[in-house]
């Protein structure tokens, strides 16, 4: 099954526990915005979210022999082939209830989740708010308190469906009865890493800059892969910003970007070889900071 990730996802460090459910992995172009919007389970931090005005999503994978290209308003991403045995894990840890997400699968049936929401989505007239309710219907109920992240179908060009989560806004989670996770959070404002320390304490109240700094960490080791990250910075990152001296630090010493890649490579058996890792992303480290767009902050 076809999810996409779009934050800490984008790393092997990221993905931990879940990585060993993972088959194999692409650069995708995502053509939604993401940014740091959504108070996560744990708290402490602001996590990653993508916007769309539709129930669909689209993406395309990225041919690392033509490297990423602009494809207008939208983020790199991560397309993950996720085992039988991973997908619950990656679904819970994806903040969907597991009652829930049993019960998608089941009204599924044989079909892909993916596909068969893909299906829904079409059905509603593409509209997030009738895809939702439509979906509450399917798999209600549930003993959460707040919706997190709800999942939505990302058509691919290839012709293939994937998997994409996203949070829900006040008021707009599809059902009467259930509140989204930001209601509790009413000074909470989306942000990218130009203004998220800035807005982070005042929209969280547990808000730690040591956690959000791990948490962007875990986001922005993606650029080891090569995956386009550019849109994260926002319009005036300070000379002085957290996240510089983080790409300063790794520039000066790649230890770390090498250790992410070789995690990514030895965690999927499917890129057990560096010419089979090339074929999915950046051949080399040079390679991937120009392609992640990061190279400019330095």
């Amino acid at each position: 099954m076809l999810f996409v990730g779009y934050g800490s996802l984008l790393s092997a460090r990221g993905l931990g526990p879940q990585l060993p459910g993972i088959a194999d992995a692409r650069l995708l172009w995502l053509d939604a915005p993401r940014r740091f919007g959504k108070p996560p389970q744990k708290g402490g931090r602001l996590a990653m979210e993508v916007v769309g005005e539709r129930a669909a999503y689209t993406g395309a994978v990225i041919d690392p022999a033509e490297g990423p290209r602009p494809r207008g308003a939208g983020c790199g991403a991560i397309l993950l082939e996720v085992r039988h045995e991973g997908v619950d894990g990656l679904a819970r840890r994806e903040g969907f209830d597991p009652a829930c997400w049993a019960r998608l699968r089941q009204r599924a049936g044989a079909r892909d989740p993916a596909e068969f929401l893909l299906e829904l989505a079409g059905e509603t007239g593409d509209d997030p708010l009738a895809y939702r309710a439509r979906l509450w219907e399917l798999v209600w109920p549930t003993s959460w308190s707040a919706a997190h992240y709800l999942p939505h179908p990302v058509a691919l060009e290839d012709g293939r469906a994937a998997l994409v989560f996203v949070a829900p806004e006040v008021d707009e989670t599809g059902h009467p009865e259930l509140p989204s996770c930001k209601a509790a959070f009413p000074e909470l404002a989306p942000a990218l890493l130009d203004r998220l320390y800035e807005v982070g304490h005042r929209g969280v109240r547990d808000w730690s800059a040591d956690k959000q700094d791990h948490y962007v960490e875990l986001c922005l080791l993606g650029l080891a892969h090569g995956i386009p990250l550019a849109d994260l910075a926002g319009e005036a990152l300070p000379p002085d910003h957290r996240t510089r001296t983080l790409l300063r630090t790794w520039r000066d010493d790649p230890s770390a970007l090498r250790a992410e890649r070789a995690a990514l490579r030895s965690g999927l058996r499917a890129l057990g070889s560096v010419e089979a890792y090339a074929a999915r992303f950046a051949p080399d480290l040079e390679t991937a900071w120009r392609w992640s767009g990061l190279l400019e902050l330095l």
